[in-house]
C-alpha cells in the first residue's frame, strides 16, 4: 500500500500531463471531490485519536470507535481513499490510469479490510 498508493497518484497525473487538462468544470469537480474525501479521512482519523495508524494493531480490551464519521460507516478512511482517487482521475483526465488505479487500489484495500476485521473480531468479538 505504501508504494501503490504514490504510484496511483503519480500514473494519474503523468496520464493528465500526456493528454492534457480537462475542462475546467470538469477538473473543478474532481477537484471538489477529492478535497472531499481529505475531509473525510481526516476526520475519521481525528475520530480514531491516537489509535490512529498506518498498521493493523489492536490493544486488548479496547473498545471500537463508534464516534465521528464511525457512527455511519465501518471503514471511512478507505471510502476517502476511493474518493481522492476518483477526483484526481476526474481532475487530471486520466481516463485510462484513473479506473485502473482505482480499481488496483480497491484490491489492495479489499485484503486489508480481511486483515483489520480478523483483528477488530478479536478484541471485539460481539461486533
Amino acid at each position: 500500500m505504501r508504494v501503490a498508493y504514490p504510484s496511483a497518484f503519480l500514473a494519474m497525473l503523468v496520464e493528465g500531463a500526456l493528454r492534457g487538462l480537462p475542462l475546467p468544470a470538469v477538473m473543478f469537480a474532481g477537484a471538489a471531490l477529492l478535497a472531499a474525501a481529505k475531509a473525510l479521512k481526516w476526520w475519521a482519523i481525528l475520530a480514531l485519536g491516537p489509535s490512529w495508524t498506518f498498521r493493523v494493531i489492536t490493544v486488548r480490551r479496547s473498545t471500537l470507535v463508534r464516534s465521528g464519521p464511525y457512527a455511519y460507516c465501518r471503514h471511512p478512511n478507505y471510502v476517502a481513499v476511493i474518493g481522492e482517487l476518483v477526483g484526481v482521475a476526474i481532475m487530471t483526465g486520466a481516463w485510462l490510469a484513473g479506473p485502473l488505479a482505482t480499481l488496483g487500489f480497491g484490491l489492495l484495500i479489499r485484503q486489508r479490510l480481511t486483515v483489520e476485521e480478523r483483528a477488530l473480531d478479536a478484541i471485539n468479538p460481539t461486533t
